[in-house]
């Protein structure tokens, strides 16, 4: 197994993973996105200055 490095990051550094886990919460099935983040995530993603196929 590889090595890393954790860096911490407070929740206005990374407000798409609030947005998610937040979300999360009130979610009764399982959802996985392959390719493109879920919609009510890119203006959030594109905040945080994360790089995605549709972001």
């Amino acid at each position: 197994m590889g090595s890393g490095t954790w860096i911490f990051t407070p929740r206005e550094g990374n407000k798409a993973a609030h947005i998610m886990a937040h979300s999360a919460t009130s979610w009764n099935d399982q959802f996985v996105w392959l390719d493109s983040p879920p919609m009510f995530l890119v203006d959030q993603l594109k905040l945080d200055n994360v790089a995605s196929s549709s972001a």
